[in-house]
């Protein structure tokens, strides 16, 4: 992956070559939004621009072959928010915009390729009730309306936490790639120090809040979308907390493996370390009490 990382970096010809390579085979668009990403962070948005608008052709045959608008919307929003990186050099800002491209990208998904998750909503429900079998309770023509409505509207909110995860895996892919070809340690550090301004975890909280107060699907189905950066920055925080402790890195590997098996579990408890960080400055504690 380093070394794909430094072949790109040799010049414009290269990165395209890869990038387009990539962003034409099935399952690799990632690496070509990675590369993109890469040398937006490193060279600047004219030169990430070149190169971004030629991967953009085989996703553009894709769109108009299958319809599907997912990658082209990742790749427009990982070019933006690795130019924000670039200007603003906050992972903070990141992961609030993130929550806003997320969102904004699965509306678009939604108004472009909304049969998709009828689709899934259908296939999702199908399963269910099989799974359940005779305990399955029937439903009228109006209470399978609206149950069908609901859990549409849930895939639109989980393809948003989607899409947000993967937007960040991308980008935090190419900044390791930089900090890797340019400034070993650096990458760890920025992760390490990653931790939300009292403000905006206020108001991410408030969010959330808000979601849930008002019971709407419409409302609730954003709350694992807000949920993406308080999982993120609480993450960044037990990776410090490992490392300051001088830990073994097997503790990393349980907590991955729940994050995905337990993440109804494990999820709130990273957003509570994340607020809990965030308002008391756990590190800076923690730093005290290892001086005395």
């Amino acid at each position: 992956m380093r070394a794909l990382a430094g072949f790109a970096m040799r010049g414009k010809r290269e990165a395209t070559g890869i990038a387009v390579v990539c962003a034409s085979l099935p399952f690799l668009h990632w690496l070509s939004i990675a590369i993109i990403s890469l040398v937006i962070l490193r060279k600047g948005p004219a030169e990430g621009a070149f190169v971004l608008l030629w991967s953009c052709l085989p996703v553009a045959m894709l769109l108009h072959l299958t319809g599907d608008p997912g990658p082209a919307i990742a790749f427009l929003g990982s070019a933006a928010l690795a130019w924000l990186l670039r200007v603003t050099v906050s992972w903070q800002l990141i992961l609030s915009a993130i929550v806003v491209v997320a969102a904004t990208g699965s509306v678009l998904f939604d108004f472009i390729s909304g049969s998709a998750f009828d689709q899934f909503t259908e296939l999702y429900l199908t399963v269910a009730d099989q799974a359940a079998g005779q305990n399955a309770v029937s439903l009228t023509t109006a209470g399978a309306d609206e149950r069908f409505a609901g859990m549409r509207s849930m895939m639109v909110g989980l393809f948003a936490m989607g899409q947000g995860i993967a937007l960040f895996a991308f980008l935090a892919l190419a900044r390791w790639w930089q900090s890797a070809l340019y400034n070993p340690g650096g990458f760890q550090q920025e992760m390490h120090q990653l931790r939300l301004s009292p403000i905006v975890a206020a108001g991410t909280l408030g969010l959330l809040l808000v979601c849930l107060a008002f019971g709407s699907i419409g409302l609730v189905r954003w709350v694992p979308l807000l949920m993406v950066p308080l999982v993120v920055a609480g993450v960044c925080f037990v990776h410090w907390l490992v490392a300051a402790k001088a830990m073994a890195g097997n503790w990393l590997v349980i907590m991955y493996i729940m994050l995905v098996l337990l993440a109804q579990l494990t999820h709130p408890i990273m957003a509570f370390i994340a607020l809990t960080d965030s308002w008391l400055d756990l590190r800076k504690r923690i730093r005290l009490d290892r001086e005395e």
